[in-house]
């Protein structure tokens, strides 16, 4: 079954795959601040632009090479970036986005790219990759205004664009902390993340069906996450609305629930749990606080 947290950070993160790593195909460097070193240069630069796709690494690692120190480095690495994404170099691309965060913490396309690029590098997830994810996720939760800041829009990006990104940006990194804590089999902090995430948009069923066997596999030591726990198997397998998942899912979702929990479960607790009306709009049930576990 496919993994519900990719479901998830797809559709919080479509922008990210749609144009936001791939705009700036093109480098136009502003002369009038910074200057080529002679002529050799600009033609190294010429080059590059002139390569097919194929074509454009070779003519950077060429430019690169002969001039390690230019102005237009940044613009250079940027380039790297965006060339390895159009060619599906994407364990290159992640690499990259690491590189230039390491001077530029701000540097969107950057951002963008690991939050979206974490997700397609082969299973199982590096430990380094993860830690990567993690500390990226976590800056852009803590800085968004600082990151979506005028100084750091990018000059291909319109203004009204720019502001539809800051929140798309948010849920992003909001799923990507969560899909670390599940990778690392972290379960309480899966938990708190998921249910961080499902706060932040509700109709993400996957994330419910995510949390609940996050919850589940608490049971032993917590056995009073158990309900809440059943709830969101509940709640994925009855919510239909924007982002549900498929009725083929739903059906699983169902049927999967563990029926040794269930039979270990306040009847009357499974029972406001699978009220249609309550899960398909609350992201947490509605228990009351002396809900029990036999």
């Amino acid at each position: 079954m496919k993994n519900p947290i990719l479901t998830l950070i797809a559709a919080a993160g479509l922008g990210l795959g749609l144009g936001w790593g791939l705009a700036a195909q093109e480098t136009k460097p502003d002369t009038s601040k910074k200057e080529w070193k002679g002529q050799e240069e600009y033609s190294l630069f010429q080059a590059y632009q002139k390569a097919d796709v194929k074509g454009r690494i070779e003519a950077l690692d060429k430019w690169k090479a002969a001039f390690p120190a230019s102005e237009f480095a940044e613009e250079r690495e940027e380039q790297y970036l965006f060339v390895y994404q159009q060619t599906n170099m994407n364990r290159q691309a992640f690499d990259k986005a690491a590189e230039i965060l390491k001077t530029r913490p701000n540097h969107f396309y950057s951002l963008s790219a690991i939050e979206r690029l974490v997700y397609t590098l082969p299973p199982p997830p590096k430990s380094d990759d993860l830690d990567t994810a993690e500390r990226v996720s976590k800056y852009l939760l803590d800085n968004l205004d600082a990151v979506f800041g005028a100084s750091n829009k990018p000059a291909d990006v319109k203004d009204a664009d720019w502001d539809t990104y800051k929140p798309a940006m948010k849920n992003a990194a909001q799923a990507t902390l969560a899909w670390v804590y599940v990778q690392r089999k972290d379960h309480p902090k899966a938990e708190i993340e998921l249910s961080t995430y499902l706060r932040l948009d509700p109709t993400q069923a996957s994330t419910s069906l995510s949390l609940g066997r996050e919850l589940l596999a608490q049971n032993q030591d917590h056995p009073e996450k158990l309900p809440l726990g059943l709830y969101q198997f509940a709640r994925a397998a009855t919510y239909d609305g924007p982002n549900s998942l498929s009725a083929v899912a739903r059906k699983q979702a169902t049927c999967r629930t563990p029926q040794a929990l269930i039979e270990r479960t306040d009847v009357d607790t499974l029972q406001r749990a699978r009220e249609k009306r309550l899960t398909r709009t609350a992201p947490a049930p509605r228990l009351p606080d002396d809900t029990a576990v036999r």
